[in-house]
């Protein structure tokens, strides 16, 4: 019997695994062979591995894979250093999906407070956002009932949120989420 070389191998949801052909990815990148099974038991994590290697596609996929689409609550919370890059992560966390049930919103500057206040309202499953921007969200409005359901934190590039400064705001966020939710530290290098 021939193993299971591809995507396939892995406990992923069935509409990411139909997502991923249309993507190009055929096989998992190093990283991803690394990261996704020990993703999918529910272990945090500190990955270091550069840019271009596919570690969104590491963290999006397994996560994407454990949310319950069927409730209408932010159950992930991804933090980035900046505006760009958090535009590109919600890009790719959708595209990791066939269909229409996944939301992923996003909160960054440059943009109103009332678009933030809105895609915090609108409860989508994974909210993309910079500290700064979240952490200046939280303290306009409570909105007590955007952490209850969060099980999934992930910090992409965080050694450029720490260089940005943005520890203090990471480490208020931080102290609202669960500690039982389970941790992703993403970054190109760690010092």
């Amino acid at each position: 019997m021939r193993s299971k070389r591809g995507f396939s191998r892995y406990e992923l949801d069935e509409r990411v695994l139909a997502a991923l052909p249309k993507l190009g990815y055929r096989y998992p990148t190093l990283v991803q062979e690394k990261v996704i099974p020990l993703f999918i038991q529910k272990k945090n994590l500190l990955v270091e591995a550069p840019t271009g290697t596919g570690k969104t596609a590491a963290y999006g996929l397994p996560l994407i894979s454990r949310l319950n689409l069927l409730k209408n609550s932010t159950q992930a919370l991804v933090l980035t250093p900046s505006r760009e890059l958090a535009v590109q992560v919600q890009k790719a966390l959708l595209s990791f999906y066939a269909g229409d049930k996944l939301k992923v919103g996003i909160v960054v500057g440059g943009t109103s407070m009332n678009e933030s206040y809105d895609t915090i309202k609108s409860s989508p499953h994974i909210l993309v956002a910079v500290p700064g921007r979240l952490k200046d969200v939280m303290s306009e409005k409570s909105y007590d009932f955007l952490w209850r359901d969060i099980k999934f934190l992930i910090v992409d590039e965080g050694d450029k949120m720490v260089e940005a400064g943005f520890q203090r705001d990471f480490d208020e966020i931080r102290d609202r989420i669960r500690g039982t939710a389970q941790v992703g530290f993403f970054s190109a290098t760690i010092s």
